[in-house]
């Protein structure tokens, strides 16, 4: 058994080397979170109609085709009253990484594959410069118009 004085050392130093431990690895995690925050995105903008009303509202949402990293936002917005949107990520307008991704389209007026990126029918990629997609116009039966 040990003696009270190194008992009590030891329980000093096995908290602190575990939360050193666990410093370090934070640390390195910020690092690696602060080079993929410091990306270049680009801005993406477009319109959505459906069965040609603007899709007010409705949440436009990019999923990377193959993830960029173990944690992601994806890059959202919500449709304007004139059926136009701008995708941010972290603060308005910031835009989305260089990628392919699955548009999808969160509202009740369209159809379940549009709400799912392993099912839409919509992708696009992303790279340099700001990039406007086509008119998107989605009809009753899930047809693009």
């Amino acid at each position: 058994m040990l003696a009270p004085s190194t008992l009590s050392h030891s329980l000093a130093v096995v908290p602190f080397a575990l939360f050193g431990g666990l410093g370090v690895l934070t640390s390195g995690s910020l690092t690696n979170s602060r080079s993929s925050i410091e990306q270049t995105r680009y801005a993406v903008a477009g319109s959505i109609l459906i069965d040609g009303a603007p899709a007010e509202g409705a949440v436009v949402s990019l999923h990377p085709v193959a993830p960029l990293r173990w944690a992601y936002v994806a890059p959202r917005t919500t449709v304007r009253a004139d059926g136009t949107f701008e995708i941010n990520t972290t603060r308005i307008t910031e835009g989305a990484d260089a990628s392919l991704y699955a548009l999808t389209i969160e509202s009740p007026r369209v159809p379940a594959r549009y709400r799912r990126p392993d099912a839409s029918p919509l992708q696009l990629r992303v790279a340099d410069g700001p990039y406007q997609l086509p008119p998107i116009n989605i009809g009753a039966d899930g047809g693009r118009l």
